[in-house]
């Protein structure tokens, strides 16, 4: 029976966005040929295919998903280690719970399928009567399958300073903490005298136990802040790499990451502009390396130091919030003796 296509509206190029992993390509490929063949004016998005050239892979994904009608998830343990995918995988949650747009899990083979995506019924690429499956989802006007109420307002999916994830310790539960328990001291009827060496040895050390667990507890803080600082710097230079993909890591705790979306070329532009040649560059690797984490913090939290006397005259490049170039000079301001504040 040949399949009835959904007509595309007007802000559509596709009838679906694939997401696969590079390790299941042939079987992609041959489930989209048999697709496309046996049902013609079917459009079908494939990264290799139809990605622009480039262009931010980031921006790639969102758009596409975008102008598509559906989207097709061929769940794999290679599309789980495959940090695209998952990241495809957000961004089509996204705009199903915005949009209402299907998503269509396909197990091909068993794998951890991740916590944000367990709650999706799939179907598997084992299943006798898979592809009759497919193609009847495929063939169902998107109104007509369940989706969640219709949101009041659409915002853009993919924006600069959008946090893309949030990434918690796998073994947070086990990390090292403190334990406090309650010692009970048990005098039973004694003697006189003992009870006399009993209170005098406690009225002596307990005092030596209170400086003790301070101690202990001042070089814990200071401990924790070195290694804070470490990773600080660690997630700094990685943001150096990241920053070409505008992509920004931001390290709050010891064991809590944020991954978010930043437009950086505009801040860029101003570090050029302000110094000359190859210190520019250098200027701007240097400030990613030492502000980039905390900077991603507060984008994450929405939450931006400004200057006591206001930065309503400086022109920003962020929509909402300040953005890199300026966090950068308040931070310096701040070392400088400058007050600051947090709004």
């Amino acid at each position: 029976m040949a399949l009835a296509i959904p007509p595309l509206k007007a802000s559509e190029k596709f009838h679906l966005f694939v997401s696969y992993s590079s390790v299941d390509a042939e079987w992609t490929h041959q489930l989209i040929s048999r697709l496309e063949a046996d049902h013609m004016g079917l459009r079908v998005c494939l990264h290799e295919r139809d990605f622009t050239p480039g262009r931010n892979i980031l921006e790639n994904m969102s758009e596409c998903i975008q102008q598509s009608q559906k989207v097709l998830l061929v769940l794999s343990q290679g599309f789980v280690k495959s940090r695209w995918c998952l990241l495809e995988a957000d961004l089509s949650l996204f705009g199903a719970c915005l949009e209402r747009k299907p998503v269509i899990p396909i197990l091909l083979t068993p794998c951890q399928v991740p916590l944000h995506l367990s709650h999706l019924t799939y179907l598997e690429a084992a299943d006798g009567r898979f592809y009759e499956q497919l193609v009847q989802l495929l063939n169902t006007p998107n109104h007509r399958l369940t989706r969640p109420p219709p949101a009041r307002h659409l915002p853009c999916p993919l924006y600069s300073g959008k946090t893309l994830m949030t990434l918690s310790c796998i073994n947070r539960k086990s990390l090292p903490s403190w334990r406090v328990g309650t010692f009970i001291l048990g005098l039973q009827e004694t003697f006189p005298t003992h009870k006399f060496l009993a209170v005098a040895a406690n009225i002596f050390f307990c005092p030596l136990l209170i400086i003790l667990g301070v101690n202990t507890l001042c070089w814990f803080r200071r401990f924790s802040k070195k290694k804070m600082r470490e990773i600080t710097l660690k997630v700094g230079e990685a943001n150096v790499l990241l920053a070409s993909h505008s992509v920004m890591m931001g390290c709050e705790t010891m064991n809590k990451l944020f991954v978010l979306y930043v437009l950086l070329e505009d801040c860029k532009r101003v570090f050029q502009e302000t110094f000359e040649g190859p210190e520019a560059e250098a200027m701007f690797q240097q400030a990613l390396r030492q502000f980039s984490s905390s900077y991603a913090c507060c984008l994450a939290h929405k939450n931006f130091p400004t200057h006591e006397e206001g930065t309503e005259g400086a022109q920003g490049h962020l929509e909402q919030g300040l953005c890199f170039c300026q966090f950068v000079s308040l931070q310096l301001n701040t070392r400088l003796g400058l007050t600051v504040h947090t709004v």
